[in-house]
């Protein structure tokens, strides 16, 4: 009866985990193995891993033959997909088409039934994954080499970045005066051109500038419009990532007495959780600023370039320019204690007043 039963529940728990690993790799790949539980032998492992991964082989070769139409003579599909989008452009092509062309390769559109609405639809996929062709490339170079290439690599998309923002943002202020410029951009034009230029500019446009000026004050913009971005960037990061720690440290504060049912100090466990915590938070700042560098895009330049006009004015300067009744993002400035205008009276007569007595339960004494 034992071995009976035993074997019973072999064959179900090796069943259930054969069917879950087909359902995932079908879904992973989006069409069906043609695989029966049935027909795999389930008590021989070598045979069922060789089974599956030969129907695995069998399907991605008719993908590629399908996508790329390797040993074929007919045209595959995204072979076609180039011709068509060749046709539209023309014949001169440009970087831009290039980079297009790479970028519609990967894509594609599959008809599927959709159950629900009894209709047929078209679908997004994902025919190529360029980072399973990287993998391949790095797989026998060393990780010295590989850290080497990576940082090269961002600071030159980051270097590309500051010449694109920098471009634009020339191209923006092209018919401005260098007077007309707010005082951020003029100190950085000025640190960047000589006097002689920097005078003829109060009178003339950047436009008229000549090139290897002009590039110079591109730059100049770029990098000051990427200092920009990146301080939004960490303001926002920091913000985000501080409220959740503040939530932290609060339910850490309400849950902290339970360590003493498990014979721990309160105070001790407190202060190391909350260490814990604030070295998390540093580590989440720096790795979410970093992640965000090279996808971050405000929708608007000038906007992140009015914050920085707010902040160099002062207090009262940003508080004018809101309308009335608005939150100047400063808190309410608070009276020292024995100050004008928190002045305590004296009580009335017949009750005295208790030196015990706090400040707040002395003002509900008095209004009472």
């Amino acid at each position: 009866m034992r071995a009976a039963v035993r074997r019973q529940v072999e064959a179900g728990v090796t069943g259930q985990a054969v069917v879950r690993l087909l359902g995932a790799l079908e879904r992973r790949l989006g069409e069906s193995l043609d695989l029966s539980i049935e027909a795999l032998p389930l008590q021989d492992w070598n045979a069922l891993s060789e089974q599956v991964l030969r129907a695995l082989q069998d399907l991605l070769a008719k993908r590629q033959e399908h996508l790329l139409g390797e040993g074929t003579g007919s045209a595959s599909q995204i072979a076609r997909d180039l011709e068509n989008a060749l046709a539209k452009t023309g014949t001169s092509l440009t970087s831009g088409h290039l980079l297009s062309l790479l970028l519609m390769m990967p894509q594609g559109a599959r008809s599927s039934f959709d159950k629900k609405t009894h209709r047929r639809v078209m679908q997004r996929t994902t025919r190529l994954t360029y980072i399973y062709f990287a993998a391949q490339l790095l797989k026998n170079r060393e990780p010295e080499q590989i850290t080497e290439d990576v940082l090269k690599h961002l600071e030159t998309a980051q270097e590309n970045m500051r010449r694109a923002w920098g471009a634009g943002e020339f191209s923006r202020l092209a018919n401005a005066r260098l007077t007309e410029l707010d005082g951020r951009a003029q100190n950085a034009i000025r640190l960047t051109l000589d006097e002689e230029t920097c005078r003829f500019l109060e009178s003339a446009p950047l436009q008229s500038l000549d090139r290897a000026q002009a590039l110079q004050v591109v730059d100049t913009l770029g990098r000051r419009s990427l200092s920009e971005m990146y301080r939004q960037l960490l303001l926002g990061v920091i913000g985000e990532l501080w409220m959740d720690y503040l939530t932290q440290m609060e339910a850490l504060r309400v849950s902290i007495g339970l360590e003493a049912y498990g014979q721990r100090d309160p105070l001790v466990q407190y202060k190391s959780k909350a260490s814990e915590l604030f070295q998390d938070l540093l580590s989440a700042m720096r790795f979410g600023v970093i992640n965000r560098m090279f996808t971050y895009r405000p929708r608007d330049l000038s906007s992140v370039q009015s914050e920085y006009k707010r902040a160099d004015a002062g207090p009262e300067d940003r508080s004018a320019s809101l309308p009335e009744g608005a939150d100047t993002g400063f808190p309410d400035e608070e009276t020292p204690d024995g100050a004008e205008g928190d002045e305590e009276t004296p009580p009335p007569a017949g009750q005295e007043s208790d030196p015990n007595m706090s400040r707040s339960q002395k003002r509900r004494r008095r209004r009472h």
